[in-house]
């Protein structure tokens, strides 16, 4: 009998949205790595990071992502990769996975190291800066780059700020679960600050789609101007709305969640000194440390951000909703239910992981193989399409920091978790200070 979660569900409802890593942990100690919960937020659902739930959830083909997402309409508009279902997924996916091959996002190491080391000369001696807001301008220049190709400068520093902007809408989760809260009163109002700024991006997309769809023979050498040569050749049921969802999707997933994940990674690798002093004696030149990334690379540079995303995973659950009436390890599960893998759970497993809440990189230095119990990207065919543009980013900046700068946490940082719309991050994006 799987356990359910008991409590007012108003209550456990506000715990999952401000306090979800502690909320999994008196979980997973209460009732283990599977349990069933009701919240207005979610509805019913079943939530597991169990090794042999996750496995049948991968197989089974009548659980189906993109439903869940429902919620990042607002944001997104409706027919962005992350959000589409079936085959239409799957068209749109083969359109946009080549501009994320290996062989693709390569030349984009050099503009990282570059970036990065524009961000180091920038920071201020004995001045605190926050590693989030530091690095989602290095990973939000590269994004665009991949995005669009080369710009002018001035139409690139004009797109960063619409970015800003509009991430900077809002900030309470509550305003993407709680549609009373959709009202417009302009600026005054998330909602309406969300649809300027919104319309403001829209406008700037929609100009360079028109400027690009009148030059004769456009070469598909960026991802827009394969969008575009896509929906010329009526692939994936694109027209130049779903071009500017698509676009929209990748500018803000293709930085923040990299950015938020690398404030886990800088709190995890400066708090403990001999992991530091570890990379530091390790970790060669950048440009050369890019030269041997790899997806099968297993140096303690990579150990060290892969352990950071088991340790703190920036997403804690994927969702699947049933399409119709199914089995799963024998429950039935029922059309319209919905099963939460939980990323946190799976890498918090102490029957995998070895005293779990400890960071310790040495875990992903050997050869074993994580199956169904680590997918901070997550698995199957929704598995996260920038995963290796992330991990060559990560690998990049942080070996730059570590050999261009002596830096330490703030003395007053205090590191929890807080939410950042769907993501969790550190409190303030980590605090450090050059020294």
């Amino acid at each position: 009998m799987i356990p359910r979660i008991s409590g007012n569900k108003l209550l456990n409802s506000i715990s999952w949205l401000n306090h979800p890593y502690e909320f999994l942990d008196r979980a997973l100690e209460q009732y283990g790595l599977t349990f069933t919960l009701n919240m207005p937020t979610l509805g019913n659902a079943l939530v597991t990071g169990d090794p042999a739930y996750i496995s049948e959830i991968i197989k089974n083909k009548h659980l189906i992502g993109g439903r869940g997402t429902r919620v990042l309409r607002p944001l997104l508009g409706d027919d962005s990769l992350i959000i589409l279902e079936g085959h239409t997924h799957f068209s749109r996916r083969q359109i946009l996975t080549p501009f994320f091959k290996t062989s693709y996002i390569r030349q984009f190491d050099s503009l990282t190291f570059t970036a990065t080391l524009d961000a180091i000369e920038k920071l201020d001696k004995n001045a605190c800066f926050s590693v989030f807001h530091t690095v989602r301008q290095i990973t939000l220049k590269t994004i665009i780059r991949l995005i669009f190709g080369t710009m002018a400068q001035e139409k690139e520093k004009t797109l960063t700020q619409l970015v800003d902007a509009y991430c900077a809408s809002f900030q309470n989760p509550l305003f993407l679960f709680l549609k009373i809260l959709h009202f417009n009163l302009g600026k005054f109002s998330p909602w309406g600050r969300l649809q300027q700024n919104k319309k403001a991006l829209y406008k700037f997309i929609m100009d360079e789609i028109e400027q690009r769809n009148a030059v004769p023979d456009l070469k598909p050498s960026n991802l827009l101007n394969e969008l575009i040569f896509a929906a010329h050749q009526q692939k994936a049921n694109l027209d130049n709305d779903s071009i500017f969802n698509e676009v929209l999707s990748l500018l803000l997933f293709g930085h923040d969640t990299n950015a938020v994940t690398m404030s886990w990674l800088f709190y995890h690798v400066y708090q403990n000194s001999d992991i530091h002093t570890k990379l530091k004696a390790n970790t060669g030149n950048p440009q050369q440390v890019a030269e041997d990334l790899g997806p099968d690379n297993r140096n303690f540079l990579k150990a060290c951000i892969l352990e950071s995303m088991r340790l703190c995973p920036v997403v804690v659950h994927l969702t699947r909703v049933a399409e119709q009436d199914t089995l799963l390890l024998e429950r039935t599960v029922k059309s319209g239910d919905k099963i939460l893998p939980c990323t946190y759970l799976a890498h918090h497993n102490p029957d995998i992981f070895n005293t779990p809440y400890a960071y310790k990189p040495q875990r992903f230095m050997s050869d074993k193989e994580y199956y169904h119990s680590f997918f901070p990207f997550g698995f199957g065919a929704r598995k996260c399409i920038g995963e290796q543009l992330a991990l060559r980013q990560m690998q990049i900046i942080l070996s730059t920091f570590i050999r261009e700068t002596h830096l330490e946490l703030d003395a007053n940082f205090k590191c929890n978790p807080e939410r950042q719309l769907l993501l969790i991050g550190p409190t303030h994006g980590t605090m450090m200070r050059v020294v």
